[in-house]
């Protein structure tokens, strides 16, 4: 079959959907373009298409939108870090409300008890990690360190004038380049697997001015990782150089993985200052990358929690224990977290003796596989999973405890949504919001307050007995009706043990069950809080309640 011949299209973008992708139409095919925003005219190559919507690459803007400025940055034309430093601030913030509103709607998420969106503290500067690539620009070209291009993740852009991290960054990526470069020592090149320098990993203590670096390679015994280390130390910071440390990698994953880890200079972590507490941060540890924006972020978390001295809380995927730690010292009764990263798992129980808290303790391993070795049962969940959300097992174990209240903090709102689906199940959202936690790019951070479904107040009303009809009630619809309309709307069987549960618990009166077990110590199983209220939706649907 021949292959499609690339076309040129021209067309003016409409809106976007998230993360920061425009929508256009042209010839009545619907495009889908990275990075360019409503009002936009643009012209660019269709070079395929997916799930029926045309992507158009490499577009030039020929009609700018209205209020758009000049980006700031010298490296914003090529780099593929920011996408949007040409709008206004307040601009950007209502195009991702609106992003994430459409992902709500698109799945049937209710939307009231939205409180807004938190602009964040500072648009440039914010950063407090980077993770930079060694590679080249053009195949061939110079040794280069800093960001994929746009559209173009084989190669590598150099970022030394980066306005969303701190100056000495940029110091540090150029004397680092400039080292490596009179070396001649080759980048990695992940399709041939082949050559030595990966990444550079430079993270920031904002309130506290310490700084580590961790460089990345593959082995090369022509490498001198502490003379890298004394180049570092020369060169002229705002900061304090606390940590340096050297990571060797030979997976063949593009991924950083610490396959072997070596402290060259100072301490194994740093400091930071969030909330009127002092955290450690080490090479691997996960921790928000905007200081000042996870400050808003833990008090928006401790803020909806509310009555924290009654409550018992599981903080799930909790990284170094800044969440859990917060709530903790804001007076919870007691905190138990989870960490994958069994560093930052043991990190997280540090920073709590750090920080003078006996009520918080922190656990190792993945949330679906320590989750049912907690201890207690929790009145509050809080999780902040990765970009690609809760595993299936973790969020069916956290749904179990039955708590009733879950904080949700998400990332990525694509995931959230997917979740959400199966959280509001037995849940309903009761406040959520939005932090812009990373001006110039399509992230934002997503806030949600959810609580468990009061049954007992759907079903605990006196009726007066000429008011319903019992036998009306009960035959509006069949066992066999309700198990269609549940495996239709919810995609799973329940069993007529389970209807007939539900129905005695509604008051409904149900003849005596002419296949009733004659045991005397009879195990009858117990229909879970999931297939509960599916249940309760079907008769809501015929009406029996």
């Amino acid at each position: 079959m021949a292959k499609r011949e690339a076309k040129e299209v021209a067309l003016t973008i409409e809106s976007t959907v998230f993360p920061g992708i425009g929508v256009g139409s042209s010839e009545g095919r619907t495009f889908h373009v990275k990075g360019a925003f409503p009002g936009q005219t643009v012209r660019g190559i269709h070079a395929k298409n997916k799930r029926r919507i045309g992507l158009l690459r490499s577009f030039e803007v020929i009609e700018r939108s209205k209020g758009e400025k000049e980006p700031s940055c010298v490296h914003y034309e090529n780099c593929g870090g920011c996408i949007s430093q040409e709008l206004p601030m307040e601009r950007q913030r209502q195009l991702k409300e609106a992003e994430v509103f459409k992902l709500f709607e698109s799945a049937h998420i209710p939307t009231a008890g939205y409180r807004g969106i938190l602009p964040a503290p500072m648009q440039y500067g914010y950063r407090n990690k980077m993770e930079y690539t060694f590679g080249d620009e053009v195949k061939g070209g110079p040794l280069c360190l800093g960001m994929h291009l746009k559209n173009r993740k084989n190669a590598v852009v150099t970022v030394d004038q980066c306005l969303l991290v701190p100056e000495d960054f940029n110091r540090l990526l150029d004397t680092t380049l400039n080292y490596f470069k009179n070396k001649g020592i080759p980048h990695y090149r992940a399709m041939a697997h082949e050559g030595t320098l990966r990444h550079m990993i430079l993270r920031r203590g904002e309130r506290t001015g310490e700084l580590m670096a961790v460089l990345v390679t593959a082995k090369d015994e022509r490498l001198d990782p502490m003379a890298w280390a004394q180049e570092l130390l020369k060169t002229p910071l705002e900061g304090t150089l606390s940590s340096i440390f050297y990571m060797r990698n030979d997976s063949l994953s593009d991924a950083v993985v610490a396959e072997e880890l070596t402290l060259l200079h100072g301490r194994d972590h740093i400091l930071e200052e969030v909330c009127g507490l002092t955290f450690a941060i080490t090479p691997m540890s996960f921790f928000q990358t905007n200081t000042q924006g996870a400050e808003q972020l833990y008090d928006a978390v401790a803020d909806l929690a509310r009555d924290l001295e009654q409550k018992e809380v599981f903080d799930l995927y909790c990284g170094t224990g800044t969440i859990g730690t917060v709530l903790a010292k804001k007076g919870a009764r007691r905190v138990q977290g989870v960490e994958i990263v069994e560093e930052a798992a043991a990190i997280a129980q540090e920073n709590a003796r750090r920080n003078h808290v006996t009520n918080a303790s922190f656990y190792a391993g993945d949330v679906k596989d320590v989750l049912k070795d907690l201890k207690g049962a929790p009145d509050l969940v809080v999780v902040d999973p990765p970009r690609s959300g809760m595993h299936a097992k973790a969020l069916d174990y956290a749904m179990a405890f039955g708590a009733q209240e879950m904080i949700y903090v998400s990332c990525n709102p694509k995931t959230l949504v997917q979740d959400l689906q199966t959280i509001l199940l037995t849940m309903e959202i009761k406040e959520w919001m939005l932090l812009d936690n990373y001006p110039n790019t399509p992230h934002v951070e997503t806030v949600a307050l959810l609580s468990k479904l009061d049954v007992d107040k759907r079903i605990d009303v006196k009726i007066e007995m000429d008011e319903l009809d019992i036998t009306t009630a009960e035959s509006k619809a069949t066992y066999e009706e309700i198990k269609e309309y549940i495996l239709e709307k919810f995609k799973f069987k329940v069993s007529t043990l389970y209807i007939a549960q539900i129905k005695r618990k509604c008051g409904i009166d149900l003849r005596e069950h002419y296949n009733k077990s004659k045991k005397e110590k009879q195990v009858i199983p117990q229909c879970t809080p999931e297939k509960e209220e599916a249940i309760m939706s079907a008769l809501r649907h015929f009406k029996m309640l």
